[in-house]
This record gives C-alpha cells, sequence and structure tokens, in this order.
C-alpha cells in the first residue's frame, strides 16, 4: 500500500460536508485569501485578515463596511487584476526604515 498524504477536504464540496454552503464567488474569495494570509505581509494582522474575511462572507454589520472604487470594465491587465485584489484583500504599503 502507498502511504498518501491525508489532509481535510478544502474543495467547496468539503465545506458543505460540513454545513458550511459557500457561493463559487465566496469560495474563490476564501481560496485566495487562504493562500494570501500566508504570506510574509500578512502574518502579523490576523485580526485585519479576520475582518476582511468575515467581510466577505456577509458577517459585518452594514455600518461597518464601506464600498470600495473598483472597476469591473472587464479590462483584466496585470494592474487591473492588482488593484481589485487590492481593494478586497488589502493594500501591501512598504515600510518605512
Amino acid at each position: 500500500m502507498f502511504n498518501k498524504k491525508k489532509k481535510i477536504d478544502t474543495s467547496i464540496d468539503g465545506y458543505r460536508s460540513v454545513g458550511i454552503n459557500l457561493t463559487e464567488e465566496q469560495y474563490v474569495d476564501l481560496c485566495l485569501l487562504n493562500k494570501m494570509i500566508t504570506c510574509k505581509q500578512r502574518k502579523d494582522i490576523p485580526v485585519f485578515n479576520m475582518l476582511v474575511l468575515m467581510k466577505y462572507l456577509g458577517l459585518l454589520p452594514e455600518e461597518m463596511t464601506c464600498d470600495v472604487a473598483c472597476d469591473n470594465s472587464g479590462n483584466e491587465s496585470h494592474e487591473d487584476i492588482y488593484h481589485s485584489l487590492e481593494s478586497k484583500f488589502g493594500k501591501i504599503k512598504e515600510d518605512s526604515l
């Protein structure tokens, strides 16, 4: 027998198997945020990460949210995609030394 590495099923069906029904858009956002959380810039800001997660799951009260200017023109240049990611998941800024 082969030793297979076992891991939790985090597919959209895996979420449904534990009673969490996500839209396709929510699932894609969660996958992207999950990957981003492990990067160096986000490891030390768990509260920010949780609030972004709560926002995209619709769990923040209305008074805690505001509209973010986002161009949905269908133009998918590198710069437009980067801007879209920043407006969804937060800007990365350089530290002043």
